[in-house]
């Protein structure tokens, strides 16, 4: 009997067939990882366009408490007054729990004559906090003032000349709070 060599063509791609139910654990696994890590990268980065959604609306709620008190300056010739006792009002536990309305607002009668109500900080609700929130302060001669959103600022200060910026603290140039002032209120 005579041997016959069988050629094929391409005998590296020859393709095995085989039944195939579902996939391996490792397969699974390397998919769950991949998920997961593209997860954490998603929420990493919402976390942060939130925080600089909260700081625009401080800021925002800054510059409307500076036009409703220009408003009131106009109508009474001098801001509302905080009193020489405790010369920082505000919302939060450590500033007097102030109310959002009225003549015991923690910016006295401004709210509702010239605004709906006082604004709170976004990341807080009303007396929850001790330390953060907005906080008020008029001089002695009612004729300058000072408002803080004091310690709430999450994000950076991306102002070229940070010193001359009024939403940043002018003592250090550094974001720690934002804060809208009179002239003579710079440096409280």
């Amino acid at each position: 009997m005579k041997k016959i060599k069988v050629f094929t063509l391409a005998p590296r791609f020859s393709v095995t067939l085989r039944s195939k139910r579902g996939f391996t654990l490792i397969e699974l696994l390397v998919v769950i990882s991949i998920i997961a890590f593209l997860a954490t990268l998603a929420i990493t980065a919402l976390d942060k366009v939130r925080a600089q959604a909260r700081d625009a609306t401080r800021k925002s709620d800054l510059r409307q408490l500076a036009k409703a008190l220009e408003l009131y300056y106009d109508d009474n010739n001098l801001y509302p007054t905080t009193g020489a006792s405790n010369p920082w009002w505000g919302n939060c536990i450590g500033r007097g729990s102030y109310d959002i309305s009225g003549p015991t607002g923690w910016i006295p009668y401004l709210a509702p004559a010239y605004l709906a109500k006082l604004p709170i900080d976004p990341k807080t609700t009303l007396l929850q906090d001790t330390s953060n929130c907005y906080i008020y302060r008029s001089d002695d001669s009612r004729k300058e003032y000072k408002i803080l959103a004091a310690y709430t600022v999450e994000t950076v200060c991306l102002s070229a000349t940070v010193k001359d910026d009024p939403m940043c603290d002018p003592h250090t140039g550094r974001p720690r709070s934002f804060s809208v002032w009179t002239e003579g209120a710079k440096m409280w």
